[in-house]
């Protein structure tokens, strides 16, 4: 339906129902300094007519790189999508679904998300998981509530690391302006993994929580041995406190899950399994925890049970969102349902099973591999923790600064890493991402044009 704007006359009867002289009056209750003063001015507005000619114009100017090799990291993960997702989650009974609150008209939606739950749970090592992140900054900014909420408040220190992804560090600033915790982060070592004994040493019986990233800003993974991060989390339950992993769901599939590793909460990005990369959204946040945080976790959760007659049934339960109890015991303000990327991620699991999606990460961590040993023999880029195992991302230094880098690579038809100048580093820092899109011949091509810097 188009949208019909309000006609001047509209406008005038209702200024003068509330007695304003103009629109702009209604405004003069904001402070004149933290106006947007940049929106005066936009230039005087156009036709449909006139602005998609515009938007055509400016389309023309995009370079034709529809099948491109893409090797940029720190974001989406450009995954390989079965048409099965698509067939199933285009269903007409799937794409017009309200928020399921009806359990009676909904049951093969509820029993759609309960699916979502279990495999995430397995996926994670986790007894619980929920349905409605909305990526994994939000979800990771919800953990620090959860966090909070578990000591009351009373514990007000939470030990973030320094090498989690500058943008989730960033949501869980904004979401900390009313949550008044003291972020403190823990220093990283030259090899790109947190700091263990820093760690160790400065967790204590103020501190309510610890953030750790697997893979991590720059694709490494942490020591997950019995004597590395398992030991880490020994030290942060001896102290009282929440261990909370940040993860990639893919990765989990041949890493120790962050429940065997011996975490309380794990989030992670579920963009990967199943949802296109759309400029920005939609993503999908997995939230999961252990059984004693069942009752604290944001969102919304899918129960199993039976009714009168013995059958099986769906419905939403543990809510803990204000809409349903009082505010000031909610977790989540979560009000914006995303089952329907949920169910993409359950179809997404499913199709690959218990084999496929090991395969799948292994086939990842192989290309990243032979990638890292034609840079180091054939390059005069130096790979930044080299010495440790990376997912699917890793960051090199390059001889010429990052953007010269990518624009060698985009004449050659390749669209390449992320400048990590953005992050704060040095300008010819690179962040390199991989997918099971990529294939050898594009990583011999990425390798022969580093190889003429």
């Amino acid at each position: 339906m188009p949208f019909v704007p309000h006609t001047d006359a509209d406008i005038s009867e209702m200024l003068k129902e509330i007695g304003v002289g103009k629109i702009e009056d209604l405004f003069d209750s904001i402070p004149e300094e933290i106006r947007m003063r940049e929106l005066d001015d936009l230039p005087p507005a156009a036709s449909e007519q006139e602005v998609l000619a515009d938007i055509s114009t400016l389309a023309e100017q995009n370079l034709p790189l529809a099948g491109e090799a893409s090797f940029l990291g720190g974001g989406p993960m450009r995954m390989y999508r079965p048409a099965v997702i698509q067939e199933i989650i285009g269903r007409t009974e799937f794409i017009t679904s309200y928020t399921p609150y009806q359990a009676e008209i909904s049951q093969g939606l509820l029993q759609a998300i309960y699916e979502y739950q279990t495999m995430c749970s397995q996926l994670l090592g986790m007894e619980v998981a929920n349905a409605s992140a909305y990526d994994t900054g939000t979800a990771c900014a919800d953990a620090l509530v959860v966090v909070r909420d578990n000591f009351r408040g009373k514990r007000r220190k939470v030990l973030v690391a320094g090498n989690l992804h500058p943008e989730i560090r960033d949501v869980m600033k904004t979401y900390n302006e009313g949550l008044e915790l003291d972020l403190v982060d823990i220093p990283v070592t030259d090899n790109g993994r947190i700091d263990g004994e820093f760690l160790k040493s400065n967790v204590d019986k103020d501190v309510a929580g610890v953030f750790i990233q697997y893979p991590n800003r720059h694709g490494v993974i942490e020591d997950l041995s019995d004597s590395g991060l398992p030991k880490v989390i020994e030290a942060i339950h001896e102290a009282g406190s929440v261990a909370v992993a940040i993860t990639n769901a893919i990765a989990c599939s041949v890493l120790k899950s962050p429940g065997e590793v011996g975490f309380d909460i794990a989030v992670a990005e579920g963009q990967p399994l199943g949802l296109p990369i759309g400029f920005g959204g939609p993503h999908l946040g997995i939230f999961a925890v252990k059984g004693n945080f069942m009752r604290k976790i944001p969102g919304r959760i899918s129960g199993k049970t039976v009714d009168v007659d013995g059958r099986t049934g769906y419905i939403l339960t543990l809510q803990a969102r204000e809409q349903h109890i009082r505010r000031e015991r909610a977790t989540s303000n979560i009000c914006t349902s995303q089952a329907l990327c949920a169910l993409a991620a359950s179809v997404y699991l499913a199709y690959y099973g218990k084999v496929g999606l090991p395969n799948l990460a292994k086939k990842i961590m192989g290309l990243v591999q032979q990638t890292k040993k034609g840079i180091a023999e054939k390059t005069k880029c130096e790979i930044l923790h080299a010495g440790v195992p990376h997912f699917n991302e890793f960051a090199i230094k390059c001889p010429v600064t990052a953007s010269e880098v990518n624009e060698r690579l985009l004449e050659a038809g390749i669209i390449g890493g992320l400048v990590l100048e953005r992050w704060g580093e040095p300008s010819e820092h690179m962040l390199l991402g991989f997918s099971d899109e990529n294939t050898i011949e594009q990583i011999d091509l990425l390798v022969d044009v580093l190889a003429q810097l």
